[in-house]
């Protein structure tokens, strides 16, 4: 498995790692695929610009298998994990046969030591309860700082002096 930066013509696979990171509890139907393109999640992945932003990638005999990514919002235009305009929100996704191999890990502690390097101040995510990698979150130190009726809002301060 080779863990990267996301490069300019992959860019297209966000489409589906988005997809991929919509949480469906066991006992429920996945989401219709139209979701993507609806305001709210569509921009998630829309104009995504690999020189400003940044993704790593999962890649496993020249396929992305797994995929984490940060976008900055501000509060006129945000989405469920926007914390602050000087966090960014992260996005986390494996392919459905490739979760239960550290994937989601070795792709977090990536990124987070790529955000290091930066000036934001951290990192928000939302979880919806159930969701399996809150615990992953909490490992690497993301706390709760909001729990909502869907949903929890969590912030790594990345503490960049």
């Amino acid at each position: 498995m080779e863990y990267r930066n996301m490069l300019p013509f992959e860019t297209m696979q966000l489409i589906d790692f988005t997809y991929h990171a919509l949480y469906v509890a066991p006992d429920e139907k996945p989401f219709e695929r139209d979701i993507l393109y609806t305001p709210e999640i569509n921009k998630y992945y829309a104009n995504f610009d690999v020189e400003r932003e940044l993704c790593v990638v999962a890649e496993d005999n020249f396929k992305l298998v797994g995929a984490i990514w940060g976008r900055v919002w501000d509060r006129d235009v945000k989405g469920y994990g926007y914390y602050d305009s000087h966090y960014v929100e992260l996005t986390m996704s494996i392919i459905p046969q490739y979760r239960g191999q550290s994937i989601g890990t070795h792709l977090l502690h990536k990124f987070i030591e790529e955000m290091r390097k930066t000036s934001y101040k951290g990192i928000s995510l939302s979880a919806s309860y159930g969701n399996f990698a809150k615990e992953l979150y909490e490992k690497v130190g993301f706390k709760v700082v909001e729990e909502r009726d869907t949903d929890i809002l969590m912030v790594l301060e990345l503490n960049n002096d």
